[in-house]
Order: C-alpha cells, then structure tokens, then sequence
C-alpha cells in the first residue's frame, strides 16, 4: 500500500492525473491507471513477491516515445 500510495504521487508530480487505483486485488497487488498529457496512459502495477516488491509499468501507444 505505501508503495503504491508513494508510486500514484511520484507519477502525479510527473503531470499524470490518477484515473483508479485499485487494490489491493486477490494476490496482493495494487494497480494505478494514470493519464498524461496528450492522452499518454500508463498502467503500473505493484505486486508483492516473496519480500520483494515487482514493479511493472505499461504505456499507451498514445505515449511519446523519446
């Protein structure tokens, strides 16, 4: 949850706008969907794992690539 929680202002101070978070789900995880500027979305997922923490982010096609 503090993962999370510090993940959804980090991408806030970036400009991304939180669109949900929801969690945590069945196994755990917290997910954040977040819009940018010009419609860029990004999925992060927290997932904990055996006393790690796995960090995934998916961006849109609609992100810049740069």
């Amino acid at each position: 949850d503090e993962i999370a929680t510090a993940l959804q202002s980090q991408l806030e101070l970036a400009t991304y706008s939180t669109e949900a978070l929801s969690g945590p789900l069945e196994d755990g995880r917290f997910v954040i969907d977040s819009v940018g500027d010009a419609g860029c979305r990004i999925e992060t997922t927290v997932t904990p794992a055996g006393g790690h923490t796995l960090i995934t982010v998916r961006y849109g096609a609609d992100c810049p690539f740069e």
